[in-house]
């Protein structure tokens, strides 16, 4: 369902950008964005972290990669029917279940506060936020899938960020809309839509609300059990000469009134402290004991269960937090292993992207990618349609893609840095942008050029030399023969011709 919103007539307030210090929330790498109050089902799942924050999806309708996406700023379409919770991401289908024992939260019509939280915030085209219609559960398939039928045919609130607004410093990790909700009773949802102005995707959040007339999100006063956020559901740790306590922390759990932890595997290596020098034990309890440490013995390896149950007058919920010791690794600088040092490719008429690949490589906690020769034609980019920059860094960005101008030729040179606590080592990838051959007028793009400083010990492999396509009869070694330069009887051969023995 595509809708052309008039914004004239769409009710929004004002909303505030606030940035928290950092420790409020556990921004994970690749997270970008949640609805935290009310909380959404990712929330209510995932906790505030990842992967709660990458509900992600294609925008719809769908705007260009790196567009101003002007067109689209008062146009939503619904994710389809039965995936709409999940923004169509197969990944997080879990969150389609109309069976699961989703938390409704607390509403009521009139002025509330919808809070975003930010693993990281990008330029945006809007927010927008829909409500069920009140018949929804009449709807054809309520109970056992969401439709976009249920939903009204009008955004409540709607926030468009101009092209021209810049994204605040610091970038904002938490962003506040105050929104007029419409008149409802009973159990109703909120799904609310993040558009990226230049990416291909979009950010959903599904919200399971109640109205009961007096009570706002947020509030603890409801007849609602308590509800646990783990900020780690495993703990990954080296080895230890000395015993040695770690954090775990449900901090962000709700409607809480008391708090038990407990060692349930792992006893004799694994305990519970309330805090750095307390003693240890394998049970302890609190009201607000929602960050105890796991202490762990002196040269012990292995894995230990915890598990924390929060409790209130309306029930009890559990969940297990996993705290696995590895043995201690040796001083190992990383090992970079790189698929292509050369890569050799025909000129494009468009801007292009290669793959570079050193996800072979070993013991390296973070890459860094720079060019660091023809820096006004090459540049980087972490996948396609993503953003260019002459500098890459990330933890897990072992395959970039090497950006090349429209019709440039010439060489780039591209540099990875590898590093972990012991030091740092680097490699160096040479792309060479080759003229595309056009002598006889056979279309040879989609061939790779000749390339001399590489083996063929494939037979048949196809190449492009001199405006003619030629296949290797035999495993050839690298510069043992120029295609067309040993007669009709060499190692290499033009494609088709009789002499050929490839098929």
């Amino acid at each position: 369902m595509k809708i052309m919103m008039n914004t004239k007539h769409i009710k929004t307030l004002a909303y505030a950008i606030a940035v928290l210090s950092g420790g409020i929330y556990s921004a994970q790498v690749l997270a970008h964005g949640a609805l935290v109050t009310p909380s959404s089902r990712a929330v209510q799942y995932y906790g505030k972290q990842w992967p709660a924050t990458e509900i992600e999806g294609l925008k719809l309708p769908a705007g260009g990669l790196m567009e101003a996406d002007t067109p689209y700023e008062n146009q939503f379409t619904f994710p389809p029917d039965g995936k709409i919770a999940s923004g169509n991401k197969a990944e997080r289908a879990a969150l389609d279940n109309e069976s699961y024992p989703w938390v409704s939260q607390p509403m009521h019509s009139g002025v509330q506060n919808f809070e975003w939280f930010f693993g990281q915030f990008h330029r945006t085209t809007y927010f927008t936020y829909y409500i069920t219609k009140q018949d929804w559960k009449t709807k054809p398939g309520y109970g056992q899938k969401l439709t976009a039928e249920m939903f009204e045919n009008q955004p409540f609130c709607h926030h468009i960020w101009p092209m021209s607004q810049p994204i605040p410093s610091p970038r904002p990790t938490s962003l506040t809309h105050v929104c007029n909700v419409p008149e409802r009773t009973g159990e109703q949802k909120i799904y609310a839509a993040w558009r990226i102005r230049d990416t291909d995707k979009a950010f959903y959040q599904l919200v399971d609300v109640k109205f009961d007339g007096n009570s706002t999100p947020g509030d603890d006063t409801g007849q609602q059990k308590p509800i646990i956020h783990v900020a780690n559901e495993k703990v990954v740790v080296d080895q230890s000469d000395a015993s040695a306590a770690y954090p775990l922390d449900v901090s962000g759990s709700q409607y809480a009134t008391q708090y038990v932890w407990e060692v349930i595997s792992g006893y004799s290596n694994f305990q519970v402290q309330e805090k750095y020098g307390a003693t240890t034990g394998q049970r302890r309890e609190g009201p607000t004991l929602t960050s105890p440490l796991a202490w762990v013995a002196a040269n012990h390896t292995g894995t230990g269960v915890y598990r924390v149950t929060a409790s209130n007058q309306y029930g009890s919920v559990t969940k297990d937090i996993t705290v696995e010791v590895k043995a201690k690794q040796a001083e190992q600088k990383p090992v970079i292993h790189v698929a292509n040092e050369r890569i050799v490719v025909n000129q494009s008429a468009a801007n292009a992207g290669y793959a570079m690949d050193a996800s072979g490589t070993q013991y390296a906690t973070d890459f860094t990618w720079e060019v660091i020769q023809g820096f006004s034609n090459f540049q980087l980019q972490e996948k396609q349609g993503a953003i260019t920059s002459q500098r890459l860094t990330g933890p897990t960005l072992t395959s970039p893609r090497a950006w090349v101008a429209a019709n440039h030729t010439g060489t780039g040179v591209y540099r990875v840095t590898a590093s972990n606590q012991y030091g740092s080592v680097s490699k160096d990838i040479t792309v060479e942008v080759k003229a595309s051959d056009s002598d006889n007028g056979e279309d040879t793009g989609a061939v790779p050029a000749y390339d001399s400083h590489a083996k063929y010990d494939v037979p048949c492999t196809k190449v492009s030399h001199n405006g003619k396509i030629w296949q290797n009869q035999w495993y050839l070694n690298a510069g043992q023969e120029e295609p067309g330069t040993n007669g009709q009887w060499g190692g290499w051969r033009e494609l088709g011709a009789s002499n050929n023995s490839c098929k």
